[in-house]
């Protein structure tokens, strides 16, 4: 969430259903999925949005304002996300919970007095100065706690601008694509895919895009996946099915996955 923010990049939507899990040499990852540009999002976001900064004080901001709103929102979104882990339920009802649906019993475990803070760094939030770095705060403090709880360094995961080329344009056409740099983010899976012409990733998101923005048909988004795209083990065959069904050959996807799955 924190490189996500300092990459412009915002969620508005987070919660536990916008995590999934993912092994990355033998570790197992948390990330955090349907990001999106701010300029995409309408004013207020729901019912909560009376709560943040601006809105008491002014009918229009602006779409920096707007993306300011929606960063403070995530970062209350995040302790919410964890205070549901921590009293093992979740809720659907925006403030349903709050910092008293805390069991007692917590605090009397010293193991949990980081996560608690975390949670007030998370939830006491309501202006914009209180946001600037905010994150990288509980991000380093979450690190120093992991380190003495289990004796060892925290998987450090890479940076998502440093690695293998193709990757790294791959990426960069996904953030140019969420602040709404289409141009720009074709000319980046382009190139991913001069520097390796079987980049699964650069290959499907470079298809996807045109295809779910009406500019290539069902029939040729198929075509063109087709060659290269389907025939990777595992993550193809999966996309593949997926594509079916969802543009209406049930039947056909099904059995894709019941292979996959045999």
């Amino acid at each position: 969430m924190d490189f996500a923010h300092n990459s412009g990049l915002v969620h508005g939507q987070f919660d536990l259903s916008k995590v999934i899990l993912e092994t990355e040499n033998d570790n197992t990852m948390y990330k955090i999925t349907d990001f999106a540009p701010a300029s995409s999002m309408d004013m207020p976001l729901s019912a909560e949005a009376s709560y943040w900064p601006f809105s008491k004080q002014k009918k229009q901001i602006t779409e920096r304002e707007k993306a300011e709103v929606i960063m403070l929102k995530d970062i209350y979104s995040l302790g919410i996300a964890i205070l549901e882990l921590m009293i093992g339920r979740t809720s659907k009802q925006t403030f349903s919970i709050s910092l008293d649906s805390l069991p007692l019993t917590w605090a009397e475990f010293p193991e949990s007095t980081p996560l608690i803070q975390v949670l007030v760094e998370c939830i006491q939030i309501d202006s914009i100065t209180q946001r600037k770095g905010r994150l990288q705060g509980i991000r380093k403090l979450l690190i120093r706690e992991y380190k003495k709880f289990f004796q060892k360094p925290i998987y450090k995961m890479e940076s998502p601008f440093v690695g293998k080329k193709a990757d790294v344009y791959n990426k960069k056409g996904i953030v140019a694509l969420f602040h709404d740099k289409e141009g720009e983010a074709l000319h980046w899976w382009s190139q991913a895919r001069l520097l390796c012409d079987r980049h699964f990733d650069s290959m499907c998101n470079f298809c996807m895009h045109r295809w779910s923005t009406g500019r290539i048909s069902d029939a040729q988004l198929i075509a063109e996946m087709e060659e290269f795209v389907f025939s990777v083990p595992g993550k193809g065959e999966t996309l593949h099915a997926y594509l079916l069904i969802c543009m209406g050959e049930r039947e056909k996807g099904m059995q894709i996955l019941k292979k996959f799955i045999a």
